[in-house]
Parts: structure tokens; C-alpha cells; sequence
């Protein structure tokens, strides 16, 4: 299937697009990037993951090209040429510093913008969501309060070892711990559990991204009268969850069967979370209709 991609100013073929062998994106890994979902062709909690986008660009000294209003003309062009301007789907914003060999970046010019869209199925969630998904805790530890884990930087060389980790251990899933044993959050996800009727989630300076999808599934827990709870969670406290989920803009919640070949709860997605995605959708279903 043909793909159509935004680079740089211009929406271009697959088989036409280039970027340059000095990226800095590519040598150095020195960029981030953003992804958010399109609900029917709808774009989601775009103004959210644009700022977030923008204040990482900022805390990496990057300018990011263009107002929000052209942002949203980009990305709804991006999903008409791939034919999903009525599908769901999810659209990944990468902006890296530029080109130039220089590690400090001095020679850097223009930064260079990539933008892509691929179909999501729901099918595949909804699966997800109704058998759960395994997790270990990963290898490696993270500093505490380390600040590059409080942006999406493109250097996901820690998520790919934590998940080939996992993928050894027949498991789906990793679990980020920092150097106290207190959780961050999954490779590409936040981290939720359950105790006692209240929604647990770890601080940001765990740390642990400040996911657009974390804050709105706080958001739709007080909506329904969940108490919540943003405090340390250490490895053994997951151990004894009663119930353990992910989230994230593509994926949304999807709970967490059993951590470390230990069943998490019943073993079986927990009620709450349940609970918990169908307030998330009806959020979705409310942006929509704004």
C-alpha cells in the first residue's frame, strides 16, 4: 500500500521520501516526537499533545515550525492522502534537531519535521482489553527524577532492550523501575494499579512521562467517583495489586493480567478498568461531537 508521508514542508510518496544521512535525528538521536490518534478521522486531544510537543521541543532548545491551527491542516491533509480521513488511525509528529556532525549540535540548521499516519484496529484493542496482557519488570533502572524520561526522545533504545526482554520471558509487557524499586511506567505507556477501590499512578519525576492519556484517565476516574492517587509505587506494592492497567493515546486502556508469571488480581481483566474505558471512550465520543 502506497503511503504518503509530510516531510520538511511537503507531502511526498513513500517510495519518493528523503532525509538526509546527517540527520542528527539519525546520528545522534537528538529529537523527540509525539503520537496521537485520529477517532473516524477525528483528531484527538490534538491541542494537548501539540503542547506537550512544543514544551519538549523547548526543553531540547528545538524550534517547532508553525501555529497549532496549521499543525491540525497538516495532520488532517496527512490523513485524507492516506485515504483515513474517516478511520481510525494514529499519527506519529517526529522533529528532530536537524543536520550536522557536530555533537554539540553547533552547525545544526533547520529542524527536520517527519509526519506519518497508519490505520489502527480497534479489533486488535478490544482483544487486548478482553484477555489482558503479561508484564515482567525490566532489567535496567532508571535515575530517579531523570528528566530526558519526561519527553518522547526519539533514542528508544532502552524501550526496544526492555521489550526483547520481555518478548524472552513469553511475556507482552516491561515494567520501568527506578533505582528505588518504585515503578515508572511501561515501555510505551503509563502505569496504573488498583488497591482497595482507589487508582494508583506514580509522579511524573519517578520518572515517567506526562502522558495526555494519564491525565484523562484521571480525569474520567473523578468523573465517575474513582479516588485517585499520585504516589510511589514500589515493585512489591504491583505484586499485590487487585488490579494493574496501561494507557496511552493509541492503545487506551488495556489491563495487565500478570506481572512476573504472578496473576495480577483474579488473574482476569478487573471490573474497574472496564469501568474506566468506557468513561474514556464516552470522553472520546464527547471531544468528537465538540
Amino acid at each position: 500500500m502506497t503511503m504518503v508521508f509530510y516531510i520538511n514542508g511537503k507531502f511526498v510518496l513513500d517510495s519518493e521520501a528523503r532525509l538526509s544521512p546527517l540527520d542528527r535525528g539519525f546520528l545522534f538521536g537528538d529529537g523527540l516526537y509525539d503520537t496521537l490518534r485520529a477517532h473516524e478521522g477525528r483528531l484527538f486531544a490534538i491541542e494537548e499533545h501539540l503542547a506537550r510537543l512544543r514544551s519538549s521541543c523547548e526543553s531540547l532548545n528545538i524550534t517547532l515550525p508553525h501555529d497549532d491551527s496549521r499543525w491540525r491542516g497538516i495532520l488532517n491533509e496527512l490523513l485524507e492522502r492516506n485515504q483515513l480521513s474517516r478511520a481510525d488511525a494514529r499519527l506519529r509528529i517526529t522533529v528532530s534537531r536537524g543536520t550536522g556532525s557536530d555533537i554539540r549540535g553547533l552547525d545544526a540548521g533547520e529542524p527536520t519535521i517527519f509526519v506519518h499516519a497508519h490505520p489502527v484496529s480497534q479489533a486488535t484493542f478490544e482483544e487486548a482489553r478482553q484477555t489482558g496482557k503479561t508484564a515482567i519488570f525490566a532489567g535496567a533502572r532508571r535515575g530517579v527524577g531523570d528528566p530526558v524520561y519526561n519527553i518522547k526522545i526519539t533514542s528508544l533504545a532502552h524501550t526496544v532492550a526492555a521489550l526483547r526482554e520481555a518478548a524472552a520471558a513469553c511475556a507482552d509487557e516491561a515494567i520501568f523501575l527506578n533505582a528505588n524499586n518504585d515503578v515508572c511506567e511501561f515501555t510505551t505507556s503509563n502505569f496504573f494499579m488498583i488497591r482497595e477501590g482507589v487508582l494508583l499512578t506514580p509522579p511524573t519525576d519517578a520518572p515517567c512521562l506526562p502522558g495526555v492519556s494519564r491525565a484523562h484517565v484521571l480525569q474520567v476516574a473523578q468523573a465517575i467517583d474513582v479516588p485517585t492517587n499520585i504516589v510511589p509505587i514500589t515493585a512489591d506494592d504491583v505484586l499485590c495489586a487487585d488490579e494493574v492497567f496501561s494507557c496511552s493515546s493509541v492503545a487506551e486502556i488495556v489491563p495487565i493480567v500478570s506481572v512476573t508469571c504472578r496473576p495480577v488480581g483474579t488473574g482476569k481483566p478487573g471490573p474497574l478498568a472496564s469501568r474506566l474505558q468506557v468513561a474514556y471512550r464516552q470522553l472520546v465520543a464527547d471531544y468528537a461531537g465538540k
